[in-house]
């Protein structure tokens, strides 16, 4: 028997998000884990800065690299 479900972890244990067939109270199975999807670095600190921090960040980057087009 081999099936996906999706599984929450939460206090040190696997609690599955949808039903789990074939399966009885106390019977041992494998699981295959597959961590939460890694996102993209830059996108996770886009709309964290002020835009005083912003601007000073493009400063720092034009300076170092050259002009960055556009308004942020």
């Amino acid at each position: 028997m081999t099936q996906k479900i999706q599984v929450q972890y939460e206090k040190n244990m696997f609690r599955p998000l949808t039903p789990v067939r074939g399966l009885r109270e106390h019977d041992t199975a494998w699981m295959i884990l597959c961590g939460p999807k890694k996102n993209n670095a830059l996108r996770t600190l886009a709309g964290t800065l002020s835009a005083a921090d912003a601007r000073a960040m493009q400063a720092v980057i034009a300076a170092e690299f050259g002009k960055i087009e556009g308004e942020w």
